[in-house]
């Protein structure tokens, strides 16, 4: 697995990733119990594959496509899974 560098201000690659969901999403997983931890675990082995960078413009590019249309309640409903 290739070890990638720190994100700004030191932040774990992870963290910098997932940090990038877009505002809807993160306080829906706030409301709930957080990022789920196979959501979790899935940015830590795309990191094997894809630098934090690209990682978050996946992350924009796919919710902006797939989830942005949704009302924010059913984002809130669907959370776990989208993110």
């Amino acid at each position: 697995m290739t070890v990638h560098p720190r994100g700004p201000q030191g932040q774990l690659p992870a963290v910098w990733v997932t940090e990038s969901y877009p505002p809807v999403l993160r306080a829906a997983l706030t409301s709930r119990s957080g990022i789920p931890v196979a959501a979790r675990e899935l940015v830590i082995e795309q990191l094997g594959h894809r630098t934090p960078g690209e990682l978050r413009e996946r992350v924009e590019r796919r919710f902006f496509a797939r989830f942005s249309h949704l009302p924010s309640g059913e984002i809130t409903e669907r959370a776990d899974e989208i993110a």
